[in-house]
């Protein structure tokens, strides 16, 4: 199977991480009849809530947002051995946050990886850090990395809602 981003070029990942605010937002805002609390409670297909797939985007997003500002400025840091691994899955902590206040918080954390990276030259962008276990990594497989969480917990929140029976609008960006 191929890693669909693994190829993404810096333009790619700053539009996609700049587009998954408004993504999120559009997508929470599918059924306007629909009370935010009983869409911030909908169960995603790994069991967490909405509120807490949120939450865990706009977390996983900041903490990579600081790795790639690391990257980009100090060599040979190191970086915790599973960054590159899949999604940010454990609930964080999130009940009673706001879905506004979260997608503020998403807004935030998006921009931490997406300014770097558009702003860094190319060369900058392939500084490496190494993961605890050895694995060299560099700045632009972290912003990659942002990408893939981002994407695969917007599909988890559209699942989730899709599930309760609320149509989405699939006629939407490619992006991620």
């Amino acid at each position: 199977m191929t890693d669909r981003y693994a190829d993404l070029n810096p333009g790619a990942v700053t539009a996609a991480l700049r587009s998954f605010p408004r993504r999120f937002r559009a997508t929470l805002a599918a059924d306007p009849t629909k009370d935010r609390d009983e869409i911030a409670a909908l169960r995603a297909p790994d069991g967490r809530t909405v509120r807490d797939v949120l939450a865990g985007t706009a977390e996983a997003l900041g903490t990579l947002g600081e790795l790639v500002r690391r990257v980009l400025v100090t060599d040979g840091i190191s970086v915790p051995a599973g960054v590159l691994a899949g999604g940010s899955s454990a609930p964080v902590g999130a009940d009673g946050a706001s879905l506004s206040g979260l997608l503020d918080r998403l807004d935030d954390a998006a921009a931490s990886v997406a300014d770097p990276v558009a702003g860094a030259p190319s060369a900058a962008l392939l500084r490496t850090a190494t993961t605890m276990d050895g694995t060299a990594v560099t700045a632009l497989d972290l912003a990659r990395q942002a990408v893939r969480v981002g994407a695969e917990n917007l599909r988890a929140v559209e699942t989730a809602m899709q599930t309760a029976g609320i149509e989405l609008n699939t006629d939407r960006d490619n992006e991620g």
